[in-house]
């Protein structure tokens, strides 16, 4: 039993949270290319202001919304996204078959919520995969710093933001989520090649990447990346095993 890795709860706030969204992009969205003050739509909307900063952000990195000014915030429309992630791969490489997740997703200090993102969004990408465990994530994102629980729950925040205009959703996998159609497509999909127990079980669940499977196409640029990802939260979820075994006062 992996004790260290706790899921978060989903309190009525997420789902008060979400309805907020949900009505602020009705009211851009009527109402496009028009600049409005995101301390008054703190107000409207009952969203503590820096919660209304980071809904915004993470908007902003996927190009559908832009600030201006010191405090106002203009809607530019989710049709945005797809172009715009589209670019990115190109630009960040992803389908270089010839790089590794550490590669694509190196670790530079702690991540903002706009940066992470876009890691968090290409990384379905980078494991050809529209469902990804958010703690392995969070995991591979915090890497060597110490931060997993603070990216687990930045990851967390930014797919109720991302669920609020439907890019992503939760499945009835526990902590596993799934980038939408059109933002995702089968053609940028690879099956899971390890023969699965039942259908429910997903490319990146917590049974899948937990049990090691043996890969016949050792040279699947796709394979190595998804084996690079569970590695790292193994030796991780080791690394925490050993030292909640070690007796009281025999630290060295």
């Amino acid at each position: 039993m992996f004790t260290g890795y706790v899921i978060p709860p989903r309190p009525q706030e997420h789902d008060d949270l979400k309805t907020c969204i949900m009505n602020l992009v009705s009211e851009f969205e009527q109402k496009p290319d028009e600049s409005k003050a995101i301390t008054q739509l703190s107000t409207r909307y009952k969203i503590k202001r820096r919660r209304l900063y980071d809904v915004i952000n993470v908007y902003t990195s996927l190009g559908c919304c832009q600030k201006t000014c010191l405090d106002h915030v203009i809607w530019l429309g989710k049709e945005k996204i797809i172009p715009g992630l589209k670019a990115l791969i190109i630009k960040e490489d992803i389908n270089n078959p010839n790089k590794t997740l550490e590669e694509l997703f190196p670790v530079n200090g702690c991540i903002g919520i706009a940066n992470l993102t876009l890691y968090f969004l290409l990384l379905f990408y980078a494991l050809k995969s529209n469902k990804v465990d958010i703690r392995f994530a969070a995991q591979f994102f915090s890497r060597g710093t110490g931060r997993y629980k603070t990216t687990l729950c930045k990851l967390y925040q930014i797919s109720y933001i991302l669920n609020a205009i439907h890019v992503t959703t939760r499945s009835e996998q526990v902590c596993e989520v799934i980038l939408n159609p059109p933002f995702i497509t089968s053609q940028d999909i690879v099956d899971d090649p390890v023969p699965q127990k039942n259908n429910l079980d997903s490319i990146m669940s917590i049974e899948q990447l937990l049990n090691r499977p043996i890969f016949t196409n050792t040279d699947n640029y796709v394979i190595r990346r998804r084996e690079e990802m569970r590695e790292c939260f193994v030796k991780n979820i080791s690394a925490r095993e050993a030292e909640a075994k070690i007796p009281a006062g025999e630290e060295e």
